[in-house]
């Protein structure tokens, strides 16, 4: 998405991505989800990220304010875990389902309403997951 800017890169900074409590101030957190997932996705797209932080420095961070961090790592260690110890999409998907369940809802919800077949949406969804945890690999050692 960030790559359809065309060029305007200096648009960036301008957005908001925050969902922590404080936003009376203007300045974005750095630490919640959302704020980790901005700059994940500008690492991606190999953008220079301008957005001023209250904390710009994640590694800085105290124990309970690195928990949104700390909980995205675990999450991707558990994705990368299925891309390492399973080959086939029936058996991705199983263990990918039993990270979350409600995925099978979203796959049958595609079925019916835009008639993509299961396995060809199984295999976006985690090709999408994948792309994710290879992202946040980078964006990890960018840190």
């Amino acid at each position: 998405m960030l790559k359809s800017l065309l060029g305007r890169t200096d648009l960036i900074s301008k957005t908001t991505s925050c969902d922590r409590p404080h936003r009376k101030i203007l300045n974005q957190c750095g630490y919640c989800s959302s704020c980790i997932l901005r700059r994940q996705s500008i690492n991606a797209a190999s953008f220079i990220d301008k957005t001023i932080y209250l904390m710009p420095d994640i590694n800085l961070l105290e124990i309970d304010e690195k928990k949104y961090f700390t909980h995205m790592s675990y999450q991707v260690k558990n994705i990368d875990d299925i891309f390492t110890n399973y080959d086939t999409l029936y058996e991705r998907w199983r263990e990918f389902t039993y990270l979350y369940p409600s995925m099978d809802n979203v796959v049958e919800l595609f079925n019916t309403y835009d008639g993509i077949k299961n396995n060809d949406c199984q295999s976006r969804i985690l090709k999408l997951y994948r792309n994710y945890s290879k992202e946040w690999e980078y964006f990890e050692v960018s840190l």
